[in-house]
């Protein structure tokens, strides 16, 4: 997992997972946004792990992973407050 400069995009976004698929193989990229706290990147890493998992289980369909002009899946995680169920 690396740090990047995410400041030109949505604060929202804390990071994003890049996977590219070649000859069987798979590269993989988890990128985090720079200066986040350790138990936030603790979070993203767990979530990465499982989109890693699932991207390579069943592919880019289930979780939207969307395809980039240089042949990279990418999948970013919005930190989100949901509001009470109750």
């Amino acid at each position: 997992m690396r740090e990047a400069d995410f400041s030109a995009y949505d604060p929202a976004i804390g990071g994003c997972v890049r996977a590219h698929l070649e000859d069987g193989f798979a590269g993989i990229e988890v990128i985090v946004r720079s200066g986040m706290d350790a138990d936030m990147k603790t979070s993203f890493a767990e979530w990465a792990e499982s989109r890693i998992n699932r991207f390579l289980e069943r592919g880019p369909e289930p979780d939207g992973w969307q395809k980039n002009p240089d042949g990279f899946w990418q999948l970013c995680a919005r930190q989100q407050v949901m509001p009470s169920l109750d």
